[in-house]
C-alpha cells in the first residue's frame, strides 16, 4: 500500500507541475500551429520519420503528447490518424487548439498512460520524452508494449540517458549553489540551446522541464534493451548510433559509456547536450 500511494503522490506532483506551466508551451497557439506548418518535427528523428514515409501504417498513438506538437505535426505533415494522451488537461487543452488552426483532427484525450487502452492495438506507438518522469518506467513500457502495440508494430521512445544527463544537471546544480540567480540560470539555459527565443514563455517551459523538474528517472540503452526484449520486441536503431539501424548492439553498450565525457566538454563548450536518447524497436509479428 505504501508502494502505492508513492506511486500515486509523484504522479500528482508531476502533473501539477506540468499544469502550471506544459512543456514546449508557446506564447499562443497561433505561434504553435505555425511553427508545425514550418516544420514537420518528425525529421528530428530521422529513424521515425523514415518509419512513417515508409511504411504502411496510417494510424499513431502519442503517450504523453503535451500540448500535442509531435501529434499534430504528423497529423498535418503525413496525414496519419493520430491519438495522442496525456495526464495534464491544461496541456491537452492547448493541444485541441493548435489542431483547430491546423486544420487537422488529432483524438486528444486527458487519460493516465496505464489506463489508456486503444480500441485496437496501433501499428505506431511514440513517447518521447516522458515515461522518464513516471514513477514506474519499466512498467510504463511493458503496458504500452503490451496493449498498445501491434503485433509488428513499432514502439518509439525517448528517455534521459544514466552517463550523458548526469554533467547537465551537475552544471545547474552548481550554478545554483554559487547563488546564480534564476533569471540568470535561464539565461545560461537559453545560450546553451543557442536561441534567439523571443518567446519568453517556450523558453521558461524548457528549463523547467529539463532543471526543474520535481522527479525523473535515468536510463542506459542496454537496460531498455533488456526491456524491450522481454516483452516481445527487437529492438532496431538509436540516437546513439546516429539514428542508424543497429546490427552489433553490444558496441552500442560500450559507446554509451562514452556519454558522460561528451556532456562534460559540451557543457564546457556551452552547447546544449541534456544526456538524452532514443530507442526505436518492433513488435514480434
Amino acid at each position: 500500500m505504501q508502494t502505492t500511494n508513492r506511486l500515486d503522490d509523484i504522479g500528482d506532483t508531476v502533473r501539477e507541475f506540468y499544469r502550471e506551466m506544459p512543456f514546449n508551451i508557446r506564447r499562443n497557439p497561433e505561434d504553435a500551429a505555425e511553427k508545425i506548418r514550418k516544420v514537420d518535427s518528425t525529421r528530428a528523428y530521422s529513424d521515425l520519420y523514415n518509419f512513417i514515409v515508409g511504411s504502411h501504417a496510417s494510424t499513431m498513438v502519442e503517450i504523453g503528447c503535451g500540448v500535442g506538437h509531435l501529434s499534430n505535426s504528423v497529423a498535418y505533415h503525413h496525414k496519419l490518424n493520430v491519438s495522442a494522451i496525456d495526464f495534464n488537461d491544461v496541456a491537452i487543452n492547448e493541444a485541441k487548439e493548435t489542431a483547430h488552426l491546423l486544420g487537422v483532427e488529432v483524438d486528444f484525450l486527458t487519460c493516465n498512460l496505464f489506463d489508456y487502452m486503444p480500441d485496437q492495438p496501433v501499428p505506431l506507438a511514440i513517447s518521447i520524452g516522458v515515461l522518464h518522469h513516471t514513477a514506474d518506467t519499466v512498467g510504463a513500457i511493458q503496458h504500452i508494449a503490451k496493449n498498445i502495440v501491434a503485433p509488428g508494430g513499432v514502439l518509439y521512445l525517448g528517455l534521459y540517458h544514466t552517463y550523458g544527463r548526469r554533467p547537465f544537471l551537475e552544471h545547474f546544480a552548481e550554478l545554483e549553489a554559487r547563488g546564480v540567480s534564476e533569471e540568470d540560470r535561464i539565461q545560461e539555459f537559453s545560450r546553451l540551446l543557442g536561441h534567439n527565443n523571443q518567446d519568453i514563455k517556450f523558453l521558461t517551459s524548457w528549463y523547467r522541464d529539463q532543471v526543474l523538474h520535481p522527479f525523473e528517472s535515468q536510463h542506459t540503452a542496454k537496460e531498455i534493451v533488456s526491456v524491450i526484449n522481454e516483452v516481445g520486441f527487437i529492438p532496431v536503431s538509436t540516437s546513439i548510433n546516429k539514428f542508424e539501424k543497429v546490427e552489433n548492439w553490444q558496441n552500442i553498450f560500450d559507446l554509451e559509456k562514452k556519454n558522460e565525457d561528451i556532456s562534460r566538454a559540451k557543457i564546457k563548450e556551452h552547447i546544449y547536450y541534456p544526456g538524452f536518447f532514443t530507442l526505436m524497436s518492433q513488435k514480434e509479428s
